[in-house]
């Protein structure tokens, strides 16, 4: 008999063996695919069967691709659970990769209590929990629903959440018109959505929307069919600019007009000491706001620290990932604020550590606070999350922000602190800036991460943002300034940059946010060399950014090979060469070479690229490392 024929009994024997043996575990061996507006990209393969002892396992294997602004990752895990036939979990056994490393976990009952032993990042965590009668672990959730009474219509029950290992509360309530399909809420630690089961009680379908998942019941084969999900735009609420705003750090006042459905503005946290909202509608489900941001005002406090007052406990305690009271936590804080006598002071120095701590890395995952200090990476939540830890820990309340960074001709999703100094202060120590500036957009403040992710997951259905005003500071009334044909000049951004040759043009070819022209050499059009100038924040080195736009080109084209990838400094200015090949796509003659330099100038980012077929690119490479080299940096004196 063929394999896959013999494999398709063996499921549908389980599975029908699962007919009659509702009230506790059914055998099962099930695929499902994690999709994303249609398209595959991981998959859950699960298998419970029953042992000698009258328990049962579960084992779970799971896959993710995921592309992160053009970073690919794959997440993979395997883990074995075993429970009672009442779901009481005896022991767990997990171990899996994400962007941060290898991690694992191990658990078993230990005088009544599970104790988890958890390794991530390098760091080892133990955790000791009492699970009170009742509790139900996550992965059991499917059979926990297939023992209730046909006339249940809503239920509520604490699960205990594989991975994070936190018991919540969930609710859930079934859809009459569909009996088989439930909703659910998990609340904050799990999202909220619908299941729909089969008449056996095996889930055929899971439909969250926050956070936005899908799986589907299939074959193996279908399963294992995946390919990398793109995680941009809305989904990381990265929205462009719709005016030309080059310099953000030059924003003296800024208008927003935010847009968004279904959605109380109670949700929302808009008003604090640099936003003002001044007017705000709803019609039928469908709310705006405009909201003016001011520059950041002088700190007015100037107060010591500790803070101890009942009034700020639970912007000093410990949450899923902000860990203040970890030894090492500690020990690094009060190493970095010693001599510090006021909270600004301290506050001031926690963020210079963070930010020149932490390499900028976009993981998928989030850590805590002591896993960040551990393996120096992460995206911005790990620099709030470390932040928070260290100010926490040396009695320096401190809250979770979630809002818009505004940076190279786009609003970003982002996350960063605000810290009690004496009055409530922003703090980005992704990019060591304390008091803010007109570019941070706030939307809600929590004491915790999960606390902001209700909303932000809500948000990526349906959310945006558009400037009505706004005023910079020193704007010139002509942002370029062409001193020649073949000599580009910008007074925003304070360069100026000269073609090797008279005979090279210059054409202007910006969009909002982002400087780009290119210089044309006559008879040359397949040669194509561009200047780019952008705001960069301090946390942004040029490497960094080189890797994230090589992680792109190399999601996006054939026959991609870096060829050298090195540092390089432009006159006194720290940056990095990269040079790579890439097959043609239409219209374009054989193998492409570019060679790209990135280099920086506080608070400014310059990119210059030669991209041309391999023969013509080599006959122009000199010259355009000449154009390179003569760039100027125009001082404000």
């Amino acid at each position: 008999m063929h394999p896959f024929r013999l494999h398709s009994m063996i499921v549908i024997g389980l599975l029908a063996c699962a007919d009659n043996s509702f009230g506790g575990p059914r055998e099962r061996d099930v695929w499902h695919s994690l999709e994303a507006e249609g398209q595959p990209y991981g998959y859950e393969h699960t298998i419970v069967s029953k042992m000698p002892s009258g328990n049962f396992r579960y084992s779970i294997e799971r896959l993710q691709l995921i592309d992160s602004l053009g970073h690919r990752q794959e997440i993979s895990e395997t883990g074995e659970y075993v429970v009672t036939p009442q779901y009481r979990p005896l022991s767990i056994t997990v171990q899996g990769t994400q962007a941060s490393g290898k991690y694992g976990a191990t658990g078993s009952v230990v005088d009544g209590d599970l104790v988890v032993v958890s390794d991530r990042a390098g760091l080892s965590a133990r955790r000791r929990l009492t699970i009170p009668p009742g509790v139900v672990p996550r992965i059991c959730l499917d059979d926990w629903l297939g023992d209730l009474p046909a006339e249940t219509e809503t239920a509520s029950l604490q699960v205990l959440h594989d991975g994070t290992w936190v018991v919540g509360e969930a609710a859930i309530a079934r859809i009459r018109s569909l009996p088989d399909e439930w909703s659910i809420d998990f609340g904050v630690e799990g999202g909220k959505g619908t299941l729909r089961y089969d008449r056996r009680g095996i889930l055929k379908e899971l439909d969250f929307k926050a956070p936005k998942t899908r799986l589907r019941r299939c074959s193996a084969d279908k399963a294992k069919t995946v390919d990398y999900v793109k995680l941009a735009g809305r989904s990381v609420l990265m929205f462009p600019l719709d005016r030309d705003i080059s310099t953000p750090e030059r924003l003296e006042s800024l208008v927003v007009r935010l847009s968004w459905r279904d959605i109380a503005l109670s949700e929302f946290v808009l008003e604090d000491r640099r936003q003002r909202v001044m007017t705000t509608s709803a019609d039928d489900g469908l709310f705006s706001a405009v909201v003016e941001i001011s520059p950041p005002a002088r700190i007015r406090a100037d107060v010591p620290f500790p803070f101890d007052s009942s009034e700020f406990e639970t912007f000093l305690a410990e949450t899923r990932y902000i860990i203040p009271r970890d030894a090492d936590i500690t020990a690094k804080a009060n190493e970095i604020v010693a001599g510090r006598t006021t909270a600004t002071a301290a506050v001031r120095a926690l963020s210079e550590f963070v930010f020149k701590h932490i390499e900028p890395t976009l993981v998928a995952e989030t850590l805590t606070g002591p896993e960040v200090l551990r393996s120096r990476k992460g995206k911005c939540s790990e620099s709030s999350v470390l932040f928070a830890s260290l100010a926490r820990s040396v009695g320096i309340p401190t809250r979770i922000v979630l809002g818009e960074r505004m940076a190279a001709g786009h609003w970003i999703g982002h996350m960063w602190n605000e810290a009690f100094v004496g009055e409530w202060i922003p703090v980005d120590a992704g990019a060591n800036e304390v008091g803010g500036s007109c570019a941070l957009l706030k939307l809600i403040h929590s004491d915790s991460v999960w606390g902001t992710q209700s909303l932000r997951w809500a948000l990526t259905e349906d959310f945006g943002v558009s400037i009505s005003d706004y005023r910079m500071a020193g704007q010139t009334t002509d942002r370029t300034v062409p001193v020649g044909e073949h000599i580009y000049t910008n007074a925003d951004y304070a360069c100026r940059l000269a073609a090797p040759s008279e005979e090279w043009t210059v054409q202007d070819k910006s969009k909002p946010g982002v400087v780009t022209v290119r210089f044309r050499i006559p008879g040359q059009d397949d040669v194509h060399i561009h200047f780019v100038a952008f705001g960069l924040p301090s946390a942004a080195k040029p490497k960094a950014v080189v890797d994230g736009r090589l992680g792109l080109f190399r999601a996006s084209y054939e026959d991609f090979k870096v060829l050298t990838n090195e540092p390089f400094r432009v006159g006194d200015s720290a940056g990095h060469r990269v040079r790579f090949r890439r097959a043609g796509e239409d219209g374009e003659k054989g193998t492409i070479v570019t060679t790209e330099v990135i280099w920086r100038h506080d608070p400014y980012g310059y990119l210059a690229n030669l991209i041309a077929e391999g023969s013509a690119h080599d006959k122009y490479r000199v010259d355009f490392m000449a154009l390179v080299n003569r760039f100027e940096y125009l001082s404000d004196d």
